[in-house]
């Protein structure tokens, strides 16, 4: 959990979380559409931002190195 969670959690800790997870899921699977009301939607440096975090923990993940 201190080598995956902590790091992503703080990486991320200043991005909306609903919409976070949104977009993480519509990059792996499918498009669930626009979040609703109000919920807001991440800006495309948001989205860069949260898919390099992702990345590299992924990477880290499968690289045995997390």
């Amino acid at each position: 959990m201190k080598h995956v969670v902590a790091p992503m959690v703080s990486a991320t800790d200043d991005l909306p979380t609903a919409a976070g997870i949104k977009h993480l899921v519509t990059l792996h699977t499918t498009d669930i559409g626009d979040p609703l009301p109000p919920l807001p939607k991440l800006t495309q440096r948001e989205q860069d931002e949260l898919e390099s975090i992702y990345e590299r923990v992924i990477t880290g993940i499968e690289s045995g190195h997390i």
